[in-house]
Formats: structure tokens, C-alpha cells, sequence
């Protein structure tokens, strides 16, 4: 009877480090598939001294929807215009010159799991260097969350690159979720056809671009769903072999009793 109960001591000790791999790596799982998601700005690189359509993107990852944004532009990007966005009132905030600084948009909602693009048009500065934006999101109920660290800590500013070589076409977007990369080339596309000339005409009031809004859909649609399929497929792969590796583990402690008597 005292070596059964000596025996079992010896597995359950020698069971620890297994369980606690086990644990580490299942907590790594969980964390990695809810990274979070941050407000960016498409298209992520630029040329100098263009006038072009941004889209500030807003993803919700509150269980309650996101209810209005604020968006404090950089000094050195002139903004000029914004598209409509149905369902939001937009309230622009401007300096003693006159020249646009911030943007509110409010009265409409991004849902649990949904995001929102919000377009306006700015003549990037002439000379390299980084446009770095501050955006306020605030959830129903009144929480706000601050967009205005930088890169690499918590709540990161969305930010463009300027400097990209003239004819190039390698813009990228921002990150939406923490471990895929959103917005391609396709995504992209149709902000970089929207440049116009340093004296572009002014549309007129309520006019949209549904061809721009056609064209951006799709392509943030399929790289969302493929970002997440690859996510599911990782996650599920990685599951079996912690599930695999416990298994051994447990098998083989059993035969070592067995083995020693």
C-alpha cells in the first residue's frame, strides 16, 4: 500500500511541469486571439505634396457600440474636405486662420465586432517625415479611449508615412486586429485614385462616392475573413499539439511504475 501511495507522489510531482506547459501554452492561445484592435489610418504610406482621400478606421472591441470620434489631424497636413457619412453628424473644429484641425463625428454607432472607415481629403506635406494623428473614441455610457501613444505601447496614434517615391503603389493599412495586417493594395487603391489636383474642385453638399465605397468594401471584407480563417486554422492546430503533448506525457507516466516493479 506505501509504495502505491509513494508511486503516486512520484507521478503526481513529475505531472506538474507538464500541466504547467500545458497552461502556458493554452494561455497563450487565448491571448493572442484577443489582441486588440486600434484606430488607423489608410492608406499607411503617402507621397509627398498629393492630395489624397484618408480613411480613418474605427474598430469597436467593447461589448457597447462606439458612439462618436474625435480626430485631431497633424499641423503639417492641410484637410479640406470630408465625404458624408450616412447615419453621423461631423462637427469641424478649426484654428484662428481657419484652417481644419480636428473633426468630431457623432450620433450614429459601431456595433460589438464592426468597424467604420471615415473619409476626408488632405495635401500631404513636401517633405518626408511622419503625420502622426490623435483619435478619442468614446463607447455608449460615456467611456472614452485616447488614441495618442506611440508605437509600440498601449492605444498607439494612428500615423502616415510620408516619403514613398513618386508612381509608387505600395500604401498599406493599419493593423485592425494585433495579429494580421488589414487593407491591401486593393484597399488602397481606391483612396490613391481619389488624389486630385492641387486645386480640386469642391463637390457638391451631400454628394457621395459610392464607386470609392464599392471598391474599398470588398477588398477590407476578404482580408478580414481571411486573416480569421488563418487565425482559426493556427489556433486549432496548435490546440492539437498541446492536446497531443499532454497525452504523451500522461502515457508515460503511467509505464514508468509499471516499469520500476
Amino acid at each position: 500500500m506505501g509504495r502505491r501511495i509513494f508511486g503516486g507522489e512520484q507521478r503526481t510531482r513529475a505531472a506538474r511541469p507538464i500541466f504547467g506547459i500545458v497552461l502556458a501554452l493554452l494561455l497563450v492561445l487565448v491571448g493572442g486571439g484577443t489582441a486588440r484592435a486600434h484606430v488607423g489610418v489608410l492608406p499607411g504610406t503617402v507621397t509627398p505634396s498629393t492630395n489624397l482621400a484618408f480613411n480613418i478606421r474605427v474598430p469597436n472591441e467593447r461589448d457597447v457600440p462606439t458612439v462618436e470620434l474625435r480626430v485631431v489631424f497633424p499641423e503639417n497636413l492641410t484637410v479640406s474636405r470630408f465625404q458624408p457619412k450616412a447615419g453621423w453628424q461631423r462637427e469641424v473644429e478649426r484654428d484662428s486662420a481657419g484652417r481644419i484641425t480636428a473633426v468630431v463625428w457623432s450620433g450614429g454607432q459601431i456595433g460589438s465586432d464592426e468597424y467604420e472607415d471615415f473619409t476626408f481629403v488632405g495635401r500631404t506635406p513636401s517633405e518626408p517625415g511622419v503625420l502622426t494623428f490623435k483619435a478619442y473614441q468614446t463607447y455608449q455610457g460615456g467611456e472614452t479611449v485616447g488614441w495618442e501613444n506611440p508605437e509600440g505601447q498601449d492605444n498607439p496614434a494612428p500615423f502616415v508615412t510620408v516619403g514613398q517615391a513618386a508612381g509608387a503603389e505600395t500604401e498599406t493599412g493599419p493593423a485592425i486586429e494585433g495579429t494580421a495586417a488589414v487593407a491591401t493594395s486593393e484597399a488602397a487603391a481606391p483612396a490613391a485614385s481619389a488624389a486630385v489636383s492641387p486645386a480640386p474642385s469642391v463637390a457638391p453638399a451631400g454628394a457621395t462616392s459610392p464607386d470609392t465605397e464599392a471598391a474599398a468594401a470588398p477588398a477590407a471584407s476578404t482580408a478580414d475573413s481571411g486573416s480569421d480563417l488563418a487565425l482559426l486554422l493556427a489556433l486549432g492546430a496548435l490546440i492539437v499539439a498541446v492536446l497531443a503533448l499532454a497525452v504523451a506525457g500522461i502515457a508515460l507516466l503511467r509505464r514508468r511504475p509499471a516499469a520500476e516493479g
